[in-house]
């Protein structure tokens, strides 16, 4: 195994260890008290979504429940506890396509310890917020290689993150500003 895989290996660690100790000790938000009722047996019910939120998020969730055996302080916050930890190699991947090896461990390090992160470590936001990640990393991949392979993962994790949390999507004009920006050579020769 390279040193850089066992150091990435001990910030995620780390990181599963802050944060689950931080959904053990943090209080209980009024948002979280009503999003943490909603997906219980979600599924078992039949329900295809509800109006208060994406419907991935709930059904993650209910999926949470049942593997942790009900609703506790962890289970309820398990989504952000998974997705948030392993945020830590797509922050590291993210910071090593755009500087050096050196820079994306010493982002990863420093999302896992970010107390940001550590406080609002409940909400539904932190799954999204991973899938937006991993849409943003394909997307630069795609950018610098021109593949179309790359541009379909980018999307394809652009949509679960909104459907997970909708409001993702504000990304997606963005994407395509930027997608415009890098293509501009291509379409002014099909406008003319």
């Amino acid at each position: 195994m390279k040193r850089t895989s066992k150091i990435l290996i001990g910030i995620f660690i780390i990181a599963v260890i802050l944060r689950l100790i931080s959904a053990h000790h943090l209080g209980v938000d009024t948002d979280e008290m009503i999003y943490s009722i909603i997906p219980l047996n979600i599924i078992s019910g039949g329900n295809i979504g509800t109006v208060e939120q994406s419907p991935l998020a709930f059904y993650l969730a209910d999926i949470g429940y049942q593997v942790w055996g009900g609703i506790t302080a962890i289970s309820v916050r398990l989504l952000a506890v998974l997705f948030g930890s392993l945020a830590v190699f797509v922050v590291y991947l993210i910071g090593r396509d755009m500087f050096s090896k050196r820079a994306g461990i010493y982002s990863a390090a420093l999302f896992a310890l970010s107390g940001y992160m550590l406080e609002f470590n409940f909400e539904m936001d932190i799954a999204a917020f991973f899938f937006a990640l991993l849409s943003m990393y394909y997307f630069m991949r795609y950018i610098k290689s021109n593949g179309n392979k790359m541009l379909f993962y980018s999307m394809t994790f652009l949509a679960i993150a909104a459907m997970i949390k909708n409001i993702i999507a504000i990304f997606a004009p963005a994407f395509v500003l930027v997608w415009l920006y890098v293509h501009r050579k291509n379409l002014n020769g099909v406008i003319k």
